[in-house]
């Protein structure tokens, strides 16, 4: 039996990870915006997003449905390499099918023929997602080592942004050097696989087996993907650019946010999924609900955060023309505990145990609902009210979520620990706003490292189980060290 990994370790490396994509961008984008312009950026951008929808074709829910079936298989060596060679099999099957229809579009297509060059370029993408078989290293835990992969890359691919892109006609190059940036990394994974696998170990593979669970988890991505943007584009069309650009700022923003908080839920999916294969259904209930009461845990105090700061937090990251989205952030604040809560519930709770079916019936009632309510009340309200919709469509997953599992997992033990965080929270978001109301300009934040003290003190005080456990294990490392 393998060891098991520190998950605490690996959900370090996975925001680190998370971090560095983050930061990357913020490094690059401004650099190339002033050699290559506006018109050749949009370009590339252009031709990205279009090679997005043939990657996904590629992918379609393998990715997830191979974590989670793989997991399974990570003390059977014979095992994983038969279940390995099918994934590999049905994603070359669907690479040679997103491709067919790829070069097919490109004849057919006529807006695609002047980006032409750029498409080929940003489609090798697919081709070496297909070899990167980033579903075995989540198995197998190795978050150090996708970590460390990923910043030598982005590294790399930074000094070459530097040193050849200098003129407006070198965007092909630009193009080059965002697709070596995954590329590399999934020619390291295929060459290092051999630790873990081998393909073709002979016999006989069941690939129809994989296929139906494969597109239930595609349709959830689907749906789930429609969801996030549809309020974007319905402002877009109903409210103009203007509420486009605010509201956008207000996503980002949560993005980030709820980003940090849900890579838990990364890092604790293939640990769940071998838990609950190997039949160890009490370590998958205990880590369940310590996954949920962290997640509480961390999120209470940062939507009372951004709610009593949002204004600020505007103003600092986007600049004093994005102020007015405050309200939309101020509503959004509740998604920050809503949506990493749910991701828990639908990627690691309800796909582990095999019923992605209700997640997609969920998702696609939570979709439903989110695309009418923005379509009735976006012409009255704005962007506010697509802040609204997003809330209540979360609610109507967590809900629905809730009704569909009562019967078969401890719900309310899960949930133990959330009146301690939510009477913490309260009592720190007075903290914060007595800071707020006696600064100004930057000291404002300022109450940030005061409400964390209050709010974490007053658990102390409490004896939440979550943090003396917690508190604990790190004082047993550092005797084990002295």
């Amino acid at each position: 039996m393998i060891k098991e990994k520190s998950l605490a370790k690996n959900y370090l490396f996975n925001i680190l990870k998370t971090t560095m994509g983050i930061l990357f961008p913020l490094i690059t984008f401004p650099y190339a915006t002033r050699v290559l312009g506006v018109e050749s950026i949009g370009k590339i951008n252009y031709a990205t997003s279009i090679v997005s929808y043939f990657l996904l074709l590629s992918m379609l829910g393998l990715q997830t449905y191979a974590i989670r079936e793989g997991a399974g298989y990570r003390d059977d060596k014979n095992a994983l390499n038969k279940f390995g060679t099918e994934m590999f099999l049905i994603n070359s099957f669907l690479t040679f099918f997103a491709y067919a229809v790829f070069f097919v579009s490109l004849l057919l297509v006529p807006k695609f023929s002047e980006y032409r060059m750029l498409l080929l370029i940003s489609s090798i993408t697919i081709i070496f997602n297909t070899m990167g078989f980033n579903w075995l290293y989540s198995v197998f835990e190795e978050y150090a080592y996708i970590t460390m992969r990923a910043i030598l890359f982005q590294t790399i691919s930074l000094m070459a942004l530097f040193l050849l892109v200098k003129k407006a006609d070198d965007y092909y190059i630009y193009a080059a050097i965002n697709v070596f940036a995954g590329a590399g990394s999934n020619i390291c994974n295929f060459v290092r696989m051999r630790r873990y696998m081998h393909l073709f170990p002979g016999g006989k593979y069941e690939l129809k087996k994989h296929m139906k669970p494969i597109i239930t988890i595609f349709g959830m991505s689907v749906a789930g993907t429609i969801y996030q943007d549809s309020d974007i584009t319905i402002i877009g069309y109903m409210k103009g650019d203007a509420a486009v650009g605010l509201y956008s700022a207000v996503v980002k923003i949560m993005y980030v946010l709820t980003n940090m908080i849900s890579s838990l839920g990364t890092v604790i999916l293939p640990r769940m999924a071998y838990y609950m294969k190997s039949g160890r259904k009490n370590q998958f209930d205990r880590l369940t609900g310590q996954t949920i009461r962290f997640v509480l845990m961390l999120t209470f105090p940062i939507a009372a955060g951004v709610f009593l700061l949002s204004k600020e937090i505007l103003l600092l990251v986007c600049g004093r023309e994005f102020a007015d989205a405050s309200l939309a952030l101020e509503i959004l604040a509740l998604n920050i505990i809503l949506s990493p809560l749910n991701g828990v519930v639908v990627n690691q709770l309800f796909l582990t145990m095999g019923k992605e079916k209700i997640s997609l019936k969920v998702m696609i009632i939570s979709c439903l609902f989110n695309i009418a309510a923005n379509i009735l009340l976006i012409p009255l309200a704005g962007y506010e009210a697509a802040a609204l919709t997003t809330i209540g469509s979360e609610i109507i997953v967590l809900v629905l979520f809730i009704w569909y599992s009562y019967r078969e997992v401890p719900v309310k033990k899960y949930f133990s620990g959330g009146i301690q965080y939510a009477v913490a929270s309260l009592v720190m978001a007075a903290a914060v706003y007595l800071v707020k109301n006696f600064t100004h300009g930057m000291l404002v934040f300022l109450s940030i490292p005061v409400g964390a003290c209050v709010y974490f003190g007053l658990l102390k005080l409490m004896k939440n189980e979550l943090l003396e456990e917690g508190l604990q294990t790190v004082l047993s490392k550092r005797r084990g060290k002295c």
